[in-house]
C-alpha cells in the first residue's frame, strides 16, 4: 500500500503541471461554450 502511495505521487506533477496551466485557460473556454450553446438551444427550444 505504501509502495503504490509513492509510485501514483511521482507520476502525478509530471503530467499534473501541464494539466492545471493548459486547464485554466481551456476550461474556462469550454465552460463558456457550453454555456453559449446550451443558451441558445433552451432559446429556441422554449419559442
Amino acid at each position: 500500500m505504501r509502495h503504490s502511495s509513492h509510485h501514483e505521487e511521482r507520476h502525478k506533477p509530471g503530467g499534473f503541471l501541464i494539466g492545471k496551466e493548459f486547464s485554466g485557460s481551456f476550461v474556462k473556454i469550454f465552460i463558456i461554450s457550453i454555456i453559449i450553446i446550451f443558451g441558445l438551444a433552451y432559446f429556441l427550444g422554449w419559442i
